[in-house]
């Protein structure tokens, strides 16, 4: 058997054995068993999950509202009318109240307040909102408090933020609370000139009687008495960022003694406060494994914790001993979550009744900081598989089968290519283009794309995402190895066709790597990719004209 057929059986035996994995999904899928309209009827074992959007830019990368089904993790309905979506609550077993922006005819954006039927797609109500509203909770009788994180608008730019009751029906104000009438001004209450509080959440908690605030910008988490005004508690104290910093939606598990669960932004972690007998606060249970810029976590009845984790674009649900079982991934920053059937801000139980189940109230570093880097790179090849794979593959193929997948492809192509040099008239092409003008050609080609890649190199360096670096060296490694093995191809004239055939494949499948390592890239600099991609194009055309130019 002369060697090339060997070669070409080896390549046929590599493919089959890469679509082994899709074949038996293929086999095992039974589809579901009911349709996405019947489920979405009936079901209550449904997720709510929010996104605020992929970029500044909220007009191109609009987030949306997705209703997904626990178990399976179907999304059932998406509502995208929208551009950004903060906080969901659900209101019964059909309805939603999530706080929206809005794009109005005069190119303007609002904020605005919208109910939903969820299950008909019908919305019942919606008026509008201070800008850049984070949340509401719907208090009964057409009554909704408001977090007003931008009060009052001055031409000064300063604003203070206050917590108001807004009745819908009559469109009154019934009740204010203005931090500025109680704190005295930047700095030395802390915050930020021109967003004092930065408020992105307001809670009911004792039976009505307060509201459980978090103005961001204080690092503080508060209890606002509604009839007295007066602050009852304060978890966190300012420029102590190792209790708060720049936290989210904290909820009050229980009075006796005080327990918060509250996403610890800035400080990648989710905690869990209690209150101590001298009035000091103790901290009961964390986790940060991975996690960056949580934006919300809820007690679930099972003691488990569901993670808004909102710059790993994805949802978690951790049990006490801070193992993950459950987790649903969507683009565009996560912002709030939530169970239906457990309702909005469920108040589990305490960490407390979990003691034997963790051996201390916080992670250490050494054993968050590995799962957090091999988290980033699953997340990138899960964008890799929703840009590409979700669109390519059959509903039985899932990302597990999307990496044979991609590898069988990636070695056709090769294959295919392979099979195109080795008929390729070597003497004719020798004569109608000088072999320094070829090689000329090749290196400037070569010149251009490491051009771009150090481009890319460089918006690494300043952006904040180190993880590109890793694909970006990947790509330069494997552009040197495809480099070389394209000069072989075209100085070697006398190689045999069994070399150019080895030659080839080395070369299609290192070209497709770069590719993947390009799409990698991608993902990691999102909407600014393309200005990289278009500009690398124009590299290549101009310096492969270039060369022939001077033929």
């Amino acid at each position: 058997m002369q060697a090339s057929t060997r070669i070409r059986l080896g390549l046929v035996v590599l493919i089959v054995l890469l679509l082994v994995p899709v074949g038996i999904a293929a086999v095992q899928y039974e589809g579901a068993d009911l349709s996405t309209t019947e489920r979405r009827q009936t079901t209550t074992d449904v997720t709510f999950v929010t996104t605020q959007g992929g970029s500044a830019n909220v007009y191109e990368h609009a987030g949306e509202l997705a209703v997904v089904h626990t178990e399976s993790r179907e999304i059932l309905w998406t509502h995208d009318e929208y551009r950004r979506y903060m906080d969901v609550d659900p209101l019964d077993s059909d309805r939603v109240l999530v706080v929206a922006g809005e794009r109005t005819e005069s190119d303007n954006f609002r904020r605005v307040a919208v109910v939903l039927n969820w299950r008909t797609g019908e919305e019942l109500r919606k008026f509008e909102v201070p800008s850049d509203t984070h949340d509401i909770d719907y208090l009964g009788d057409d009554r909704y408090v408001v977090a007003d994180k931008f009060y009052p608008r001055s031409e000064s730019g300063r604003t203070d933020g206050r917590v108001y009751v807004y009745n819908a029906t009559s469109a009154e104000i019934t009740w204010e609370y203005v931090f500025a009438n109680h704190y005295p001004p930047y700095p030395e209450a802390g915050g930020q000139a021109t967003g004092y509080t930065h408020l992105n959440d307001v809670d009911v908690i004792d039976n009505g009687s307060a509201f459980l605030v978090s103005p961001r910008n204080f690092d503080r988490v508060m209890a606002i008495d509604r009839e007295t005004k007066e602050t009852r508690w304060t978890l966190g104290e300012e420029d102590n960022y190792d209790i708060l910093h720049e936290q989210h939606n904290p909820v009050l598990l229980q009075r006796d003694p005080l327990t918060v669960l509250v996403a610890d932004s800035e400080n990648d972690r989710i905690v869990e406060y209690r209150r101590t007998d001298s009035g000091g606060w103790e901290l009961v249970w964390s986790y940060s494994a991975g996690l960056r810029w949580p934006r919300d976590a809820d007690r679930l009845p099972n003691g488990n914790t569901l993670i808004t984790d909102s710059t790993n674009d994805r949802v978690i649900e951790v049990t006490p001993g801070r193992e993950v079982v459950w987790e649903f991934e969507i683009e565009r920053s996560t912002y709030d979550s939530e169970r239906l059937e457990h309702g909005d801000e469920p108040a589990g139980p305490p960490m407390t009744r979990f003691r034997d189940e963790f051996s201390s109230p916080a992670e250490s570093t050494s054993d968050s900081s590995l799962p957090g880097t091999v988290l980033r790179l699953r997340t990138s090849y899960n964008y890799l598989y929703q840009l590409v794979g979700v669109w390519l593959l059959p509903d039985f193929a899932g990302p597990g089968e999307f990496v044979f997948a991609l590898l069988a492809t990636l070695v056709t192509l090769g294959w295919v290519g392979a099979e195109a040099v080795i008929r390729l008239p070597f003497e004719r092409f020798d004569r109608s283009v000088s072999a320094p003008a070829l090689g000329n050609g090749v290196y400037y080609v070569a010149g251009g794309g490491f051009l771009l890649i150090g481009v890319s190199l460089l918006w690494t360096i300043v952006g904040e995402d180190a993880l590109t670096g890793v694909y970006v060296a990947t790509a330069v490694l494997l552009g040197n190895l495809g480099y070389g093995h394209l000069r072989s191809v075209f100085s070697a004239r006398e190689t045999t066709p069994v070399e150019r055939l080895d030659t080839a494949i080395r070369l299609g499948l290192i070209g497709g790597s770069v590719v993947v390592c390009g799409l990698l890239i991608y993902s990691q600099v999102g909407s600014n990719g393309r200005l990289l991609l278009y500009g690398g194009l124009g590299v290549a055309v101009v310096a492969t004209a270039a060369p022939l130019v001077d033929v």
